[in-house]
């Protein structure tokens, strides 16, 4: 049971006190009530929708989250890292999201990649499966007797009533699909931030294939997820980037924009994610960069991307 919906980027807003989203509006839906934020733990089946990137999702699993401050990272003279400070340790969502909504301009294509096991061929590409901080969910209980989340996915892992709360329970396959995440899928999660003028980037890297080029060399494929958030009320657009990748050998990459893009970051939309890869011919390595940024007076700053980790032996070890 699918639903037909306007296709706009869904954000979260309140009228007559029911909480609504800008895609539905010219329906006159509304999609639910809001909840007070939980201190504790959300549990498998909460719905949400993402104060930050707009869509809507449900909650698959918890898990856990290292977060570095990229203030407690830094590059030696002779190219090694010091890592100053021990990461915070935060609770980050394993999701089943909103497909119609990621699919807008600027909501973030969410996927995961699972690395390949014995027996497989090749990685597994999943789409509408992300990962979530605590503290971007806005946990909602569902009023429309259409599934909440428009997911293949969805009826396969839940019960949905609208009438109970909570509006969906995790059926049996769901917690099959726990046991092969934590096989694929590295835990802790490694999340890298940083802020400079007021423009916050966040990065989580994925090591998604090992590739034998010769007998005793292989090449590592990464996959990293960026979001980049402007946090200021003034407008800024991302001309151009600039990295350093330390990997054997080592390169530096300039280029235009991102992903084809050059998007920009105002109050009305504040946030972008995207994803990009890289290839290493070391099983240890880090990236690090800067964003070129042109404010709306036509000022350029320079933003910092943090510095990540690609260390192989934090996926391998844990499947």
């Amino acid at each position: 049971m699918m639903r037909k919906v306007a296709k706009s980027i869904t954000f979260a807003f309140k009228q007559n006190n029911k909480l609504c989203t800008s895609r539905q509006i010219s329906y006159g839906v509304h999609i639910g009530n809001q909840q007070n934020d939980l201190k504790g733990q959300y549990n498998s089946g909460q719905l949400f929708i993402h104060k930050k990137l707009g869509y809507r999702g449900v909650v698959l699993y918890p898990c856990q989250a290292k977060i570095y401050d990229d203030r407690d990272i830094s590059v030696t003279p002779d190219g090694s890292l010091d890592v100053i400070k021990l990461p915070a340790e935060e609770i980050y969502y394993q999701v089943l999201v909103d497909l119609e909504d990621t699919s807008m301009e600027g909501a973030g294509n969410e996927e995961c990649i699972f690395m390949a096991q014995k027996g497989e061929l090749k990685p597994q590409i999943l789409n509408g499966f992300g990962f979530v901080a605590h503290e971007d969910m806005l946990p909602y209980t569902s009023t429309v007797s259409d599934w909440p989340v428009e997911h293949a996915e969805f009826e396969n892992f839940f019960t949905y009533n609208f009438k109970e709360v909570p509006n969906c329970r995790p059926r049996a396959h769901l917690n099959n699909w726990k046991k092969k995440c934590k096989m694929h899928l590295q835990e802790p999660l490694n999340v890298y931030v940083a802020c400079t003028h007021g423009i916050k980037v966040t990065v989580m890297p994925s090591l998604v294939d090992v590739i034998p080029i010769l007998d005793d060399q292989n090449k590592y494929i990464w996959v990293y997820c960026i979001r980049i958030e402007n946090t200021n009320k003034e407008q800024v657009q991302l001309r151009s980037r600039h990295w350093h990748i330390s990997g054997g050998p080592n390169q530096t990459v300039n280029g235009k924009g991102v992903v084809g893009q050059e998007p920009i970051l105002n109050m009305n939309r504040p946030t972008f994610q995207y994803r990009s890869y890289v290839e290493l011919h070391t099983s240890n390595g880090y990236m690090w960069g800067a964003y070129t940024m042109e404010k709306k007076n036509g000022d350029i700053i320079k933003v910092k991307i943090p510095v990540f980790l690609l260390r192989t032996h934090d996926f391998l070890e844990t499947n």
